[in-house]
């Protein structure tokens, strides 16, 4: 008898023990499923804010290289009336200008979204060749071609 009644209560206990184990252990995955969702709105959040990033980014750079064009085509017109010396040296400075600005409208355009990190890269690095073509664009009014 004294066995058996052990036997139960040492059934008992480990019953107990378990079951309090499956709770806490349902309560872990909660917790965890519940800071997963969390982590995917976050993530969902930033990666909103890149693509944004992106596109506004995107806008800006096609209106400087539309910038760049029309001061191309100014730059093409003034020239025009100028010697004919002058013409082949700045029309070859106009013609390197506007692959340029046609390597960055392309560059631009071919931007696949491929992280955070590598699109700060790009765009530095796409800011410094933009702002390469405005040292040109200086140099060129300097020299006065008007």
């Amino acid at each position: 008898m004294k066995n058996l009644i052990l036997v139960l209560i040492a059934f008992t206990f480990l019953t107990a023990t378990v079951l309090i184990g499956c709770d806490n252990s349902a309560e872990k995955l909660q917790h965890t499923q519940k800071e997963v969702m969390e982590s995917n709105k976050n993530l969902d959040q930033t990666n909103e804010g890149y693509l944004k990033d992106i596109e506004k980014y995107r806008q800006e750079a096609a209106k400087k290289i539309e910038a760049n064009y029309l001061q191309i085509a100014d730059f093409r017109v003034k020239i025009g009336k100028k010697r004919k010396e002058i013409k082949a040296d700045y029309g070859s400075q106009i013609d390197d200008m506007e692959q340029r600005n046609n390597d960055l409208r392309n560059r631009m355009n071919d931007y696949k979204q491929d992280g955070r990190k590598n699109w700060e890269t790009f765009k530095t690095e796409l800011n410094y060749d933009m702002s390469e073509m405005e040292k040109v664009f200086k140099n060129l009014t300097v020299n006065d071609i008007n």
